[in-house]
């Protein structure tokens, strides 16, 4: 496993081997359950002939089938509760997840910073147009609005915690 596509596969692979195995145990305490109902019924056959050597069979046939069902009822378990993985395998696994995941992050935080650095860059170009149109409007005495949203956005962003962080690292 040195990929991520290939720690999915590995994975998949697993989840399905270990579906695959309780999947038969299942059926098996299922086949089981139906042994026990035939040696039931066997049983009664036998008693109401007062038939010793087929009341022993069917005895037999149902410690068997009890003993077959406690046995992949205990296999069931044991699968239901035990991990896919074996340490080795699940610290490979993590190590693979977390470069990927570290990777991922720096080449995401690259990205936002870029596009800060863009909107830092239209803000200031923004704010620069609004005062000029301010000090324009002041000449000629007709008040317009200040309709500077791009530089109030860019505010509420810098003022965001995760803001310093980011620019600071800039992913590296």
């Amino acid at each position: 496993m040195k990929t991520i596509e290939e720690l999915e596969a590995f994975l998949s692979e697993r989840n399905s081997e270990k579906a695959a195995k309780i999947k038969e145990c299942e059926e098996n305490i299922q086949k089981s359950d139906q042994e026990i109902e035939k040696a039931n019924a066997y049983l009664m056959d036998a008693e109401s002939k007062e038939n010793l050597n087929d009341y022993q069979t069917a005895k037999n046939a149902l410690w068997d089938a009890n003993n077959a069902k406690e046995f992949y009822t205990k296999q069931l378990e044991k699968l239901k509760n035990s991990s896919r993985f074996t340490e080795q395998e699940r610290q490979e696994a993590g190590n693979i997840l977390k470069g990927y995941l570290l990777k991922t992050n720096r080449e995401q935080y690259q990205e936002a910073a870029a596009l800060m650095d863009q909107l830092k860059a239209i803000s200031d170009r923004s704010n620069e147009f609004a005062t000029k149109c301010e000090t324009l409007s002041n000449l000629i005495g007709y008040p317009l609005p200040r309709v500077d949203y791009v530089n109030g956005f860019n505010h509420q962003v810098e003022v965001a915690p995760m803001y310093a962080s980011i620019m600071a690292s800039k992913g590296e």
